[in-house]
């Protein structure tokens, strides 16, 4: 091969080389770009996660719902208890008063205990006994 010939492919080698060069700096800027934008992601998604992580332990150190019963006047339910039934919905001595067969089972799931202690301890009659309506 004469020099002219190797000129002429050493100059195409360059070419393709710097033609790779220029695609590699394309593909690192797009790629970096793209992590930045995921970057950018994460923190919102980390910021949020924070936010409402601190709205529920804002929610659990909360005092009961205003204008709850204080459900651990029923012998068997402790503070542990009392806050499983609120965040259920169950904030009165009447709701529990007022629950069937069906009910309780269904509570027992939720405060995750067998239904045979609530039926054994009688919360349903003492909290009927505690809002008046006997047992």
């Amino acid at each position: 091969m004469g020099p002219d010939a190797r000129v002429q492919q050493l100059t195409a080698q360059v070419v393709r080389a710097r033609q790779d060069l220029v695609a590699a700096q394309v593909e690192l800027r797009t790629s970096r770009g793209e992590a930045n934008n995921y970057r950018a992601e994460l923190s919102v998604a980390k910021a949020r996660i924070t936010e409402l992580e601190t709205d529920l332990e804002k929610l659990r150190a909360a005092p009961a719902r205003a204008g709850a019963d204080d459900l651990k006047r029923i012998k068997g339910i402790g503070p542990k208890f009392e806050k499983i039934l609120h965040a259920a919905g169950i904030t009165s001595l009447s709701q529990v008063a007022a629950w069937n067969e069906s009910d309780i089972d269904a509570t027992a799931k939720t405060v995750g205990i067998k239904a045979d202690r609530i039926r054994r301890e009688d919360w349903v009659g003492k909290a009927k006994s505690l809002t008046g309506g006997g047992s």
